[in-house]
């Protein structure tokens, strides 16, 4: 359980270590760019070497525009799963064989991914506080689980909505009102897909156990969320 979903990953002796991967300008992201990025690395612990994988993303995983190349990590064995911020291309990356999968995941409710906010000149000179209100109104993908014991795969995403008039953009971001919840299942076809109610989940907390998909239902800005106390919900989506 993390905020952004990209924990370490331990398999066969190794450990896969999610990278960040830094650019300045949205100009320098490029067929080129990705040629020397790498989105995580993996670490051996025979030798405490730090060994370079031959995965990279492509304009494929962005579609027409490419955008910011942030990524969610998520895992189950050898495979690791890599979705970007915005994108509905998701990757599995067999850590063995090296080969990778390409699934494009379908959805009812998450609106087209956009570039606008990379693309807008304006916000290098605009205020932190208006460019946090411009990110927050194109949706994201906020997380990704791997349910191992259902063959299930689980998306989060802001839906794009926007900060509600009156609300500093700046606290908004720390913990959306609420995301979607997109359910696929072991062929990567849509299962559900709920739109869940504003301010009662923490869109960047949630885990996966044999009882089912926990989300933590004490979102900090519900009226009767209590800091001495946590409150969990669990749901099972077995057929």
């Amino acid at each position: 359980m993390t905020r952004y979903t990209s924990t370490f990953h331990f398999w066969n002796n190794k450990l896969v270590l999610p990278q960040t991967v830094y650019f300045r300008y949205t100009n320098e992201i490029n067929e080129d760019f990705f040629k020397y990025k790498n989105p995580f690395l993996i670490l051996n612990l025979d030798n405490f070497r730090v060994e370079e994988i031959p995965y990279r993303l492509s304009k494929s995983n962005f579609g027409e525009y490419i955008n910011t190349p942030k990524v969610l990590l998520g895992h189950k064995e050898a495979n690791t799963y890599i979705l970007p911020y915005y994108s509905n291309q998701l990757d599995i990356f067999n850590l063995d064989s090296h080969e990778t999968k390409s699934y494009q995941l379908k959805t009812n409710l998450i609106p087209e991914f956009t570039n606008n906010f990379f693309l807008n000149e304006e916000r290098l000179n605009q205020s932190l506080e208006q460019n946090m209100s411009d990110y927050l109104s194109e949706p994201q993908n906020l997380g990704i689980l791997v349910d191992p014991y259902r063959n299930l795969f689980y998306r989060m995403t802001w839906p794009g909505t926007g900060v509600p008039e009156g609300v500093s953009s700046m606290k908004f971001v720390a913990t959306p009102s609420h995301f979607i919840l997109s359910v696929y299942d072991e062929n990567f076809e849509l299962k559900y897909e709920f739109e869940l109610p504003e301010y009662e989940y923490i869109p960047h907390q949630y885990f996966v156990s044999e009882a089912g998909l926990h989300l933590f239902g004490n979102h900090p800005d519900h009226p009767d969320s209590k800091e001495d106390q946590i409150l969990i919900h669990t749901f099972d989506f077995s057929d």
